[in-house]
């Protein structure tokens, strides 16, 4: 398969399809066009976008993913994109009502990024034998590969991407993820090099991962969370991880990956 799979993203939380781009961006076999925030813009957006998946949230404004599908429907008859639902929700009639409306795939949020990205591979008619060779040019460029899984690792954790701290973190995860030794390289080091690479401050940088990992703590999906952090037992709603602590245990977690 030479071309990318053209993925959109239709969801009225920006935060969402932020992390959503970061996600499919970390594929060479995706290619990320665009995102609608309700399904009236999306229906404007898609004769433009040509996607050839769409990832589709049920509950929106204006126009929600029920209304949208019917109106896709009639307005490709022939071509519909395929379709992957991510939402919340989940009962038996509303999954009736999906499949009479050509609905490829259903994820419940909170969604885990490999699961997904397999999903779109699959409804896109990816063969098995395409995946793998996509899977082979994930991993040519060690640095580029640890960039993605961190990419991974934060979205389901749901960091939201637009925070600045979110970028100097995938920095310095990487680094110390990328290090020899794990536990080598300091804080201040890392957040030094880091602001030179970035034009900014390492007090900056520090006080950036700060926010962003607090924000992360108080409303991220808490079983990824948990899974990560359940070892040290002194964290609590209250008492969030300090950045070196979040930073190296993230980074030891992309070193397992890694290693397999």
């Amino acid at each position: 398969m030479n071309e990318r799979i053209r993925v959109m993203s239709i969801d009225n939380s920006i935060d969402i399809c932020e992390m959503l781009k970061a996600v499919i961006e970390s594929d060479p076999a995706l290619e990320w066009v665009g995102y609608a925030e309700d399904g009236a813009v999306a229906l404007e957006k898609i004769g433009r976008l040509n996607p050839d998946v769409i990832l589709l949230d049920i509950i929106m404004p204006r126009l929600d993913g029920i209304a949208f599908l019917k109106e896709l429907v009639a307005m490709y008859p022939e071509k519909t994109p395929k379709i992957i639902i991510l939402s919340a929700v989940f009962h038996q009639e509303l999954a009736r009502n999906l499949t009479q409306l050509r609905v490829d795939y259903y994820l419940l949020k909170p969604i885990d990024a490999m699961i997904l990205i397999d999903r779109i591979k699959q409804v896109a008619g990816l063969t098995p034998r395409e995946i793998c060779e996509n899977q082979e040019a994930l991993m040519e460029s060690p640095k580029k590969d640890t960039e993605k899984l961190v990419q991974r690792l934060l979205f389901e954790l749901h960091m939201p991407t637009h925070f600045k701290g979110y970028l100097y973190l995938k920095d310095a995860i990487c680094m110390v993820a990328e290090d020899v030794d794990v536990y080598k390289p300091t804080a201040t080091a890392i957040y030094t090099r880091i602001a030179e690479e970035r034009g900014t401050t390492p007090s900056v940088v520090e006080a950036a991962i700060r926010y962003a990992i607090r924000q992360t703590w108080k409303r991220g999906n808490s079983k990824h969370l948990k899974k990560l952090f359940g070892a040290f037992s002194n964290l609590n709603e209250e008492q969030v991880p300090t950045n070196s602590l979040f930073i190296t245990r993230v980074a030891e977690e992309i070193k397992v990956h890694m290693s397999y």
